[in-house]
């Protein structure tokens, strides 16, 4: 059976890997352009044979080891997903710190109803059911985090500090890309 470890995550997931990952690729090397499909289909089939030292990447992408080994784009979709997973986990860190805050202020007012208003009914979690509510501004992404998970992603592939900080800059100016 055909290993699957990325490409089981959730379509939308994997695109969003995907984007990022061809959007630092279009930054940094854009000479990869042209084969970026099929350096990411051997990546998805194998991450591990692809990205480690050796792995038999000759055979996977049909031209030597050497170039395989300059690739950004292995890298690059390797540093998306780990960056996708902290936003994610960020973004669930803030929705469960909000649902708290609600249920907290919820009991609150139940709790003291004399200021004249009405008790609000129970949050049902739909968000339909929700009472209306100005949302907070989205905070922005932590820069110096994501920088620090791309570089560390970078020490450990062996990247030269100098293109390790490009590659950083082009995460993160690609997260705030609008196109």
């Amino acid at each position: 059976m055909e290993s699957r470890r990325v490409s089981e995550l959730p379509s939308v997931e994997d695109a969003v890997v995907q984007e990022l990952a061809r959007r630092v690729v279009s930054r940094v090397a854009p000479e990869e352009g042209e084969i970026f499909d099929i350096v990411r289909d051997a990546y998805r089939r194998d991450p591990q044979r692809l990205t480690s030292p050796g792995g038999g990447r000759d055979q996977m992408l049909g031209f030597g080891v050497e170039a395989a080994a300059a690739l950004l784009t292995p890298l690059a979709l390797g540093i998306s997903a780990e960056v996708v997973r902290h936003l994610t986990m960020e973004a669930v860190g803030a929705i469960e710190v909000g649902d708290r805050l609600r249920g907290l202020l919820r009991r609150r007012r139940d709790a003291d109803p004399a200021d004249g208003q009405a008790t609000p009914a129970p949050h049902t979690g739909d968000p339909e059911a929700a009472p209306a509510a100005s949302p907070a501004p989205a905070p922005p992404a932590d820069h110096a985090r994501i920088r620090e998970i791309v570089l560390t992603r970078c020490r450990q592939a062996g990247v030269d500090d100098d293109r390790a900080g490009l590659i950083a800059d082009a995460v993160v100016g690609a997260l705030h890309h609008d196109g």
